[in-house]
């Protein structure tokens, strides 16, 4: 769903209410009328903190043709957070042989020549075991 302006995107119901909405936007640094392509505005939550101290935020997501936002109002920071969506899809894309490169290297490949292969990954990160 294309629209014009970010107001037009906010005409949905929000658990959180339209002015928490309209406050999450100004956190991302855009003004309700900008004019921008948006293709998805949604609430939902993040989690913020590690362990016990962890707790769950409610967020605001905007996603346009590039790159994907998440607004918070109740975090206190002054950076908005925005992402491209090209490191989301390397993301997707690179952990994926990462993690499969890792089973075969230590669990499919005969000792000699996972070691050897490890040994060259290693080189690669710049940080050689031995």
């Amino acid at each position: 769903m294309a629209t014009a302006t970010l107001r037009s995107a906010l005409d949905q119901p929000f658990p959180a209410g339209r002015a928490w909405a309209e406050s999450a936007l100004w956190r991302l640094g855009l003004h309700p009328d900008a004019e921008l392509d948006v293709r998805h505005v949604a609430q939902g939550w993040m989690r913020l903190g590690v362990g016990d101290d962890a707790t769950l935020v409610d967020t605001l997501f905007v996603l346009t043709d590039t790159q994907l936002g998440f607004g918070q109002v109740e975090v206190e920071t002054t950076d908005p957070h925005w992402v491209p969506l090209s490191s989301i899809v390397a993301m997707v894309v690179a952990v994926p042989i990462a993690v499969g490169t890792a089973l075969l290297i230590t669990h499919y490949l005969r000792p000699r020549v996972g070691g050897t292969i490890g040994f060259l990954v290693d080189l690669l990160a710049a940080g050689p075991r031995r």
